[in-house]
């Protein structure tokens, strides 16, 4: 179905536009953290191709940032205390 619809499973991860992973392995994290942010570049769980088809549209799974910690959007901010300038 890949190679009928203009996929090609041989591409390198360079030349291809979206890449298809398992997103239960070590190896879909790691193409997410190498190309997340690169324009153009999609990575898709290998079911992507049967819900695009299933919708009858191209549909990118958007890039979702987890929040690196500290406050979160919302929350009341806390000034410190003395306590929190001592090493």
């Amino acid at each position: 179905m890949l190679q009928h619809s203009g996929g090609d499973p041989t591409a390198s991860p360079q030349s291809a536009r979206v890449m298809l992973a398992d997103p239960n392995t070590e190896v879909f994290q790691h193409l997410v953290k190498s190309y997340q942010g690169v324009p153009d570049k999609y990575i898709e769980s290998y079911l992507w191709v049967k819900k695009c088809v299933e919708k009858g549209a191209l549909l990118y799974t958007p890039l979702v940032y987890k929040n690196p910690g500290g406050r979160r959007p919302g929350e009341e901010y806390v000034f410190g205390t003395c306590l929190h300038d001592t090493y």
